[in-house]
């Protein structure tokens, strides 16, 4: 159909674009907030075709619990908070749950303002074709330089 195929464009269009960036920022995407889960599943291999490093969580493998010990050791470039059945106004409301912890402030993403809330029941959380507008906000999330902005993701400031 016409549709997959225009979803199959996009995803290509964002491997080859992202395939040709110098650098694969470390990223850690978060799935739930109390407590911590990271986002897996189809997650890790969105993050790779969008030209990033998934610092914990591995292709193919669950959503699964993590202490913030193996996030600050991991010490992620940047961060996408993408808590499961949150829009990105609960997801921004609910953030500093988190983002207030004084371990995850040390983070390099934290410190250099790289952290970023996303509507993850819309783009995330679910599979189905807006997995591909997903995959668009993180290749703009990890390259923004290469990447125009797609809708709903917004930095996390202080």
């Amino acid at each position: 159909s016409r549709l997959v195929e225009d979803l199959r464009d996009r995803i290509g269009q964002v491997a080859y674009m992202a395939s040709h960036t110098r650098e694969r920022p470390r990223i850690v995407c978060v799935e739930w907030l109390e407590p911590l889960f990271l986002a897996g599943h189809w997650v890790p291999e969105m993050v790779e075709l969008a030209g990033g490093q998934n610092v914990i969580a591995k292709a193919g493998e669950k959503s699964r619990r993590v202490e913030p010990k193996e996030i600050a050791l991991a010490a992620p470039d940047m961060a996408a908070l993408m808590p499961c059945g949150f829009d990105l106004e609960r997801t921004a409301k609910e953030a500093s749950v988190v983002t207030k912890q004084v371990w995850w402030e040390d983070l390099p993403a934290a410190r250099r303002g790289h952290v970023w809330i996303t509507d993850g029941s819309s783009f995330f959380n679910r599979p189905g074709p807006r997995l591909v507008t997903g995959l668009e906000i993180l290749a703009h999330i990890l390259h923004p330089e290469t990447f125009s902005r797609p809708p709903s993701h917004v930095p996390c400031g202080p």
